[in-house]
């Protein structure tokens, strides 16, 4: 018999054309290993953008570091170099070991720079009156330092200056110089400052306010009593020095408006007229006689008597004294601690 050949049928044909495609496609030399070249790939992409990012981070600390040293050693000189310290924020100062930056300093230079151009410009002041440019860095240099220590006293004393505040303060205060008009106002705060009225208020209004509220309780910290009293015994260390005529110190030292312009002088005086204390420490003393520091509630007193009168058995004895008063305020405060090492400056304005 003659066996029947084997027939594939058109269909068995075409499924095993497409395995042998399939073999062929999976052992091709394009597909092997593709996987592994995309996971190579992709990894040095990645390596690289790190790279990029490393190399673009290290080149700005150089550019930054050079920038740094160059503008410490001439601070104000170069503009590009102002506005790398601003935008970076460059720790100019540090006051009770808080930093204050360049930018807070350079913002407020540009608001003082405007304000002179413009009262130049507007025949005000002549070219010849304005400060000497490194004056005004330096002024504002203990501004900025006045200013964080106010902060630190309000964060102490737990005060706050309120929305309403400023608006009542803006309406009393500010406003009648401008006839009451709003849209004046506005305009000449604008061609002045270059500040809208909100950022006027901020600025202007609510750092006033601040520091009032802060004076009005100062005197009776613990803290600024202390630096007070080192204060007198500076001064009662030249008095009694005798280097120079204790007039003159009166009118370097004293905190008494009153008297100072005329050496301390209190005139006569009896039993009874001044204050506890300063007269039972006065009437102690005899004529060209310097006390040592007496306290009452104006603060330090250093009394000197120049002459007596009348007698003390018959209730009328007088005496001639003058004084020097040290009294506890926040601007005496200020300048004690901004003379002392709780301030660090890192810009010297030549």
């Amino acid at each position: 018999m003659i066996k029947k050949k084997n027939v594939l049928k058109k269909e068995d044909m075409k499924s095993i054309k497409s395995a042998e495609t399939k073999d062929e496609e999976m052992t091709s030399p394009e597909v092997v290993g593709s996987d592994n070249d995309f996971s190579f790939r992709g990894l040095f992409r990645k390596k690289f953008i790190i790279g990029l990012v490393i190399g673009l981070v290290v080149a700005l600390a150089i550019v930054v570091a050079a920038a740094s040293f160059m503008f410490y050693g001439n601070p104000g000189k170069y503009l590009v170099l102002e506005k790398i310290a601003a935008a970076f924020h460059f720790p100019m100062a540090k006051a009770n070991g808080q930093y204050i930056a360049y930018s807070d300093f350079y913002n407020e230079y540009k608001i003082l720079n405007h304000y002179y151009n413009q009262q130049v410009k507007l025949g005000a002041i002549s070219a010849n009156q304005v400060p000497p440019d490194s004056q005004n860095r330096k002024d504002l240099e203990e501004q900025l330092i006045s200013k964080t220590l106010i902060e630190q006293l309000a964060r102490k004393y737990k005060i706050v200056v309120t929305d309403i505040e400023i608006e009542q303060s803006w309406t009393k205060d500010v406003l009648p110089y401008f006839d009451n008009d709003e849209k004046k106002a506005e305009e000449k705060i604008k061609e002045d400052y270059n500040m809208s009225v909100s950022e006027f208020k901020e600025k202007m209004i609510r750092e006033n306010l601040l520091y009032n509220k802060v004076d009005e309780i100062a005197e009776m910290d613990p803290d600024v009593q202390e630096f007070t009293r080192v204060r007198a015994e500076g001064v009662l260390k030249e008095v009694k020095d005798g280097k120079q005529d204790f007039a003159a110190l009166v009118k370097q030292y004293s905190d008494d408006t009153g008297t100072k312009a005329n050496g301390g002088d209190l005139d006569w005086f009896g039993k009874g007229q001044m204050v506890s204390g300063f007269e039972e420490a006065a009437f102690k003393l005899q004529p060209g006689e310097i006390s040592d520091l007496v306290k009452t509630i104006y603060g330090y007193h250093i009394i000197k008597v120049a002459e007596k009168k009348g007698s003390a058995e018959g209730g009328d004895e007088q005496i001639k004294a003058s004084h020097i008063l040290i009294k506890p305020s926040l601007a005496t405060y200020l300048q004690e601690v901004k003379d002392s090492d709780s301030i660090k400056r890192y810009i010297d304005f030549k």
